[in-house]
């Protein structure tokens, strides 16, 4: 396709993961990013990654709901 970045978002599945030592169950989403690397410098695809984490880790306060 002839887009700059291409982003595919899974379901959302729970998953069994450790937290604090102990197993415990929390949804997790299978986020898929791919992007031209002649537009879409490394640096600002760092940039968009660490935007796109810190929005999943908290998305009541990021989005403003």
């Amino acid at each position: 396709s002839r887009v700059p970045i291409l982003i595919a978002l899974g379901t959302v599945k729970d998953s069994a993961v450790v937290r604090d030592g102990k197993v415990v169950v929390v949804p997790q989403i299978r986020l898929c990013v791919t992007f031209d690397h002649r537009i879409i410098d490394g640096v600002q695809a760092s940039h968009m990654v660490k935007t796109i984490t810190r929005i999943f880790a908290d998305p009541a306060n990021e989005l403003g709901s």
